[in-house]
């Protein structure tokens, strides 16, 4: 299964020409499963860093979305 985010407009449209986020989720049967985030971005200049704070957001969502799937 796999999602993608197209994000613009805001925050971030004033740092990045574009901003795509996509998951991919892979089933390990018994073992569980696995979550493959990959961004694609292009910053309007050299100056813009990374969009890290992005990945930050998306890593707690994660860490949040298992312990609430392990309490399933």
């Amino acid at each position: 299964m796999s999602i993608t985010f197209n994000l613009f407009d805001g925050e971030v449209s004033k740092n990045y020409k574009f901003l795509k986020i996509s998951l991919q989720v892979i089933d390990k049967g018994d073992a569980g499963g696995v979550a493959i985030w990959t961004y694609d971005y292009e910053k309007l200049n050299e100056d813009i860093p990374p969009p890290y704070r992005y990945l930050d957001l998306i890593t707690e969502g994660t860490k949040d979305i298992d312990v609430h799937l392990l309490k399933a």
